[in-house]
C-alpha cells in the first residue's frame, strides 16, 4: 500500500497516474435522486447562442454539434456527481465553443481532430496541492469552428 501511495504521489504525468489507478473501482452513483445527473446531454444547434453557467449538473457525456452558433459552458460553479466528463464535439463553420474552467478541472483535448478552426487549451498548470475534481476528455472534430478552454478572467 505505501509503495503504491508513494508511486501515485510521485507520478510525473497524468498518464502515469492513470496507469497506477486503472484498477480502482468506480465510485457508485449518488443515492439522492436530486443529485443524479443525466448520463448523456445532446446539443445540436444551428445559429444562436447557448450559455450554461451557475450551478448546473454536469452529465457523464455531452455531445455538442454547432454550426454558425456559439456555446459557452462555464464549469466554475457546475456540480459534477462524478469525476469524468466525455465531451464529444462537432464544430462546423462558425460553431465556436468556449469552456470556462477553474483549478481542480483538467481538460484533455489530445483526441480532437482539427480540420479547420482553432483549438486553444489555456488553463494554467494545475495548482500543486489542489485535487482534480473533474477531468474533461474532449473528442471529436473541428470543421471550421473554434474550441477555447480558459479560466475565468478573474483568475488569470
Amino acid at each position: 500500500r505505501i509503495k503504491g501511495l508513494e508511486a501515485a504521489l510521485g507520478a510525473p504525468t497524468m498518464g502515469e497516474l492513470a496507469r497506477l489507478t486503472r484498477d480502482l473501482p468506480v465510485s457508485p452513483e449518488p443515492t439522492d435522486p436530486q443529485r443524479r445527473s443525466k448520463d448523456v446531454v445532446e446539443i445540436n444547434q444551428r445559429f444562436g447562442t447557448l450559455h450554461r453557467s451557475g450551478e448546473w449538473e454536469v452529465p457523464r457525456r455531452m455531445e455538442i454539434k454547432l454550426t454558425v452558433g456559439n456555446a459557452k459552458l462555464d464549469f466554475t460553479d457546475a456540480v459534477a456527481a462524478h469525476a469524468r466528463l466525455v465531451l464529444d464535439v462537432d464544430l462546423g463553420i462558425g460553431g465556436d465553443l468556449l469552456l470556462i474552467t477553474r483549478p481542480g478541472i483538467v481538460v484533455v483535448a489530445d483526441d480532437v481532430i482539427v480540420r479547420m478552426g482553432e483549438l486553444k487549451v489555456r488553463p494554467r498548470q494545475q495548482v500543486p496541492d489542489h485535487p482534480v475534481d473533474l477531468r474533461i476528455e474532449v473528442t471529436g472534430q473541428l470543421r471550421g469552428g473554434d474550441l477555447v478552454v480558459r479560466y475565468p478572467r478573474s483568475l488569470r
